[in-house]
């Protein structure tokens, strides 16, 4: 897909060398194109954000494929970690599907990073009691 969109770049450009050298006119031309860039980035903001936020998760590790997550009201297993989403199995079952960006402008609470703890709970139990004494 790079590799496509440098392609692009590089035609775009070598006409528009060919246009100049031929003393055409480009003023009007440039105009549109500056334009036209400003709402391609304008619509592609989303899903830039989108993909930024996927290289945060990736390098930063926050959290991984398995892991017992909380993300605001909402907690679950991770299942699939995306360019664009995240996919989290709620206690209930139901699959959450979660934007990147949303995710990473949060708090998010990693259980299965946390270390492990251990609790006693003390619980006594008679055996030698009789039914009539209960």
């Amino acid at each position: 897909m790079f590799k496509n969109i440098l392609h692009v770049f590089v035609y775009i450009f070598a006409i528009l060398y060919l246009l100049y050298v031929s003393k055409i006119d480009l003023s009007g031309a440039l105009d549109e194109l500056g334009v036209t860039g400003i709402a391609i980035a304008f619509a592609l903001q989303n899903i830039l954000g989108d993909l930024f936020s996927a290289f945060t998760i990736y390098f930063g590790r926050p959290f991984e494929i398995g892991d017992y997550i909380i993300i605001g009201e909402d907690e679950g297993t991770v299942t699939k970690i995306g360019l664009r989403s995240t996919r989290i199995q709620l206690l209930e079952g139901e699959e959450m599907i979660v934007s990147n960006r949303e995710i990473t402008s949060g708090k998010i609470w990693n259980l299965q990073k946390m270390p492990p703890t251990s609790c006693r709970i003390y619980h006594p139990c008679i055996s030698e009691c009789s039914t009539e004494k209960t």
